[in-house]
């Protein structure tokens, strides 16, 4: 007797767990590039770098905020493997929690970074542009609900910082 085949809801679902992977690792490459250059773009520049954040210290808030992703990233998707070759299914629920921590990180390094230089600065500066980084990237969640609440969290939290 041969195995039954795996039905259409199992084959999603192990569909979503390995673009979840996908897209991990690229999140992952993306801020792992991120740690690299940075300190070397610092470094290159540093005249500059110290006219726009005066000292080295939003220099280190950046690289660890961004290592401290790259490390979540990286573990969760271990874990999402194990989850694969388990073959079960990843819980909604876990989703959305993954999708809140990732999306909050750019919040957090934006409200960090404003410590070290003028707000304005921070708000419209490059560290803005990691929330469009995620929004794009949900969509390899393969779920519209949870791409829209990827959009959703990303525009309170931008507009939280905003407003304080």
């Amino acid at each position: 007797m041969t195995a039954a085949a795996p039905s259409f809801d199992e084959h999603l679902a192990r569909e979503i767990i390995r673009s979840e992977r996908t897209r991990m690792a690229i999140l992952a490459g993306l801020l792992g590039a991120v740690v690299v250059f940075f300190p070397l773009f610092a470094f290159s520049y540093r005249a500059y770098y110290l006219g726009t954040f005066g000292s080295p210290a939003a220099g280190i808030t950046i690289v660890s905020v961004c290592a401290a992703l790259v490390a979540y990233e990286l573990l969760i998707r271990r874990v999402l493997g194990r989850w694969l070759e388990g073959g079960r299914p990843l819980p909604p629920a876990l989703r959305y929690l993954n999708a809140l921590v990732e999306t909050s990180m750019p919040t957090i390094l934006l409200a960090l970074v404003s410590r070290h230089v003028d707000p304005v600065y921070a708000l419209q500066g490059p560290g803005a542009y990691f929330y469009a980084i995620f929004i794009v990237l949900s969509t390899l969640r393969l779920d519209f609900r949870l791409s829209l609440f990827t959009g959703i969290v990303a525009a309170a939290q931008y507009l939280a910082l905003f407003a304080f």
